[in-house]
């Protein structure tokens, strides 16, 4: 039996009590099942908003169902890096300013 690739997200896609600020994820991402029996996990494709690079970022399934029912995205996603939380928070992923603090 072959999983097909499943779009999910979009307008209504915020679980309950979820916050109605729109981000990154839910607006210019893709979110796609990945076709693995042994694992539930999910694809985020976006673009840097600065670099324009592309960005995929692997999440396990029940972390994005936490994510949609509404929990922060440090407590659904603990296993990414900062980095990768703030590009689906914002679309900054390698594109941070240089901190010109001399000291």
């Amino acid at each position: 039996m072959s999983m097909q690739p499943v779009a999910i997200g979009g307008p209504g896609a915020f679980g309950k009590g979820a916050s109605k600020m729109s981000r990154y994820i839910d607006t210019h991402c893709n979110i796609r099942q990945n076709e693995s029996i042994k694992e539930d996990t999910y694809t985020i494709t976006g673009k840097d908003i600065f670099s324009g690079t592309k960005v995929s970022i692997v999440v396990p399934g029940h972390a994005l169902f936490k994510f949609r029912q509404g929990a922060m995205m440090q407590d659904a996603f603990p296993m990414l890096t900062k980095e990768q939380r703030e590009f689906l928070i914002s679309g900054m992923y390698d594109s941070f300013p240089e901190d010109d603090d001399e000291g």
